[in-house]
């Protein structure tokens, strides 16, 4: 039986859980010495997770980058639904599509990387070009917009063979390694990982989400066991959208909402905030300490920004 997978609070509600991965994930991997199996598998980090799987900053530092493919999963979701699976971008609507969402990224983006570059560089005094905190995601998320209409014209059989071949090349190039330049890097990475998280919300928002049991058992199963074991591993980012949209129920509860609603606002400005802390304070000598003020501040000044600046409309994320 397949019935509608999300609501608008339960969108909310994931996130929520996503901008807490991501912003635990970008603050304690430098702190932990440990790191997660995203398009690779390390061997000496998983035994190391293995060991210390009860320690909440290790599983965050292990599996935080998975919140991306939430964000990834919801912005197909909302994109399939909004636009009625793309069927209304036609002619000038296409054009005007492209513009709307170019133009939006490119006001949030490109002042953000550029303040935090200058800043990164004068506190650390090393100049140059250096990746800007977590801003990668803004060039991610307009591929995904220039591709969407490319993807919603293709039937739900063939969005999912498309999702079957990106795992497939994944788990070929964990086994026998095709090269690690630039290119080769970027097409893993976004054609065969990313644009596969971001197909499955498309999938979903067409077919709806299953109610049978065993479906139910087996997800977060193969979720936990895909960040340990290697044959898994690649499966991680569409088990991870699965399994968030499947349970999207439990997580539905008024703090979780609240945390997704302002969730660009926190993405927007939490690593201006761990810049800070890792500048002024000994954050490896009190890791949890300074995890909880690096919360609160950024919870604070997310908060404002969010009360604040209501005309700005995240490009993070898709109303549904």
């Amino acid at each position: 039986m397949i019935n509608r997978a999300l609501s608008q609070t339960e969108c909310h509600a994931l996130r929520g859980i996503a901008i807490l991965m991501i912003m635990l994930y970008n603050f304690d991997r430098h702190l932990i010495p440990i790191d997660g199996n995203e398009m690779k598998f390390g061997a000496q980090y998983t035994q190391l997770f293995c060991l210390h799987w009860y320690n909440p900053l290790y599983i965050v530092s292990f599996t935080g980058w998975t919140g991306v493919c939430i964000f990834l999963f919801l912005s197909g979701y909302g994109l399939s639904l909004k636009y009625c699976d793309g069927k209304c971008l036609g002619g000038r609507e296409l054009w005007s599509f492209y513009l709307h969402h170019l133009t939006k990224i490119a006001w949030l983006s490109l002042p953000l990387m550029a303040l935090y570059s200058i800043l990164n560089s004068c506190m650390t005094g090393q100049w140059g070009i250096t990746l800007p905190g977590p801003y990668w995601f803004f060039p991610l998320i307009l591929e995904c917009y220039l591709v969407f209409p490319l993807l919603a014209r293709l039937s739900t059989r063939a969005l999912t063979l498309l999702i079957a071949t990106g795992v497939a090349i994944n788990t070929l190039c964990l086994y026998y390694p095709l090269g690690e330049t630039t290119l080769w890097y970027i097409m893993r990475h976004h054609i065969f990982a990313w644009y596969a998280t971001f197909a499955t919300g498309i999938v979903i928002a067409r077919c709806g989400k299953s109610d049978t049991k065993w479906y139910h058992l087996l997800l977060p199963v193969a979720l936990c066991a895909s960040y340990v074991v290697k044959p898994l591993t690649p499966l991680t980012d569409v088990l991870t959208a699965l399994t968030f949209c499947t349970f999207a129920g439990l997580f539905r509860n008024r703090i979780l909402t609240w945390v997704g609603r302002i969730s660009s606002s926190l993405f927007l400005l939490h690593a201006f905030v761990r810049l800070f802390l890792y500048q002024w304070m000994d954050c490896e000598g009190m890791v949890y300490m300074t995890t909880a003020l690096f919360l609160v501040i950024t919870f604070a000044v997310g908060w404002l920004h969010h009360r604040y600046m209501p005309e700005n409309k995240p490009c993070t994320k898709q109303h549904v």
